[in-house]
């Protein structure tokens, strides 16, 4: 649980490379970028946008505040989630039957560094 609580604060998403790093409690993977479709990638608000939000826990951790593992969302797709905050969330398709739905600070710049790395 203390492990838990210490990752809930210090997780991070990090361009390394050729691929996205995930960095936080036990479900901490790097994605290449190859396995992502960059040009769907976009910045939501959770709290209006309800069809995208995590609906059930399938694997993963979740507690007020954080969430990270996998879920599945209102839609009924499944997503990978690493969220600190409800706003400004990116949205992040793959190419492996599932989402990205990540917490980080500057939205707007990560998913242009993401369109730079896959011209």
């Amino acid at each position: 649980m203390v492990y838990t609580a210490y990752s809930s604060r210090n997780s991070r998403v990090e361009i390394e490379g050729d691929r996205i790093k995930i960095v936080g409690d036990f479900w901490a993977r790097e994605i290449p970028f190859n396995l992502l479709n960059i040009a769907d990638a976009r910045i939501l608000d959770l709290t209006v946008d309800s069809e995208h939000s995590p609906k059930r826990r399938t694997f993963g951790t979740g507690l007020p505040g954080y969430a990270s593992g996998w879920f599945r969302l209102r839609s009924g797709e499944k997503a990978l989630v690493y969220l600190t905050k409800r706003h400004d969330v990116i949205y992040l398709p793959t190419t492996e039957s599932y989402s990205l739905l990540l917490s980080v600070e500057e939205p707007e710049r990560f998913i242009k560094t993401l369109q730079q790395y896959n011209l």
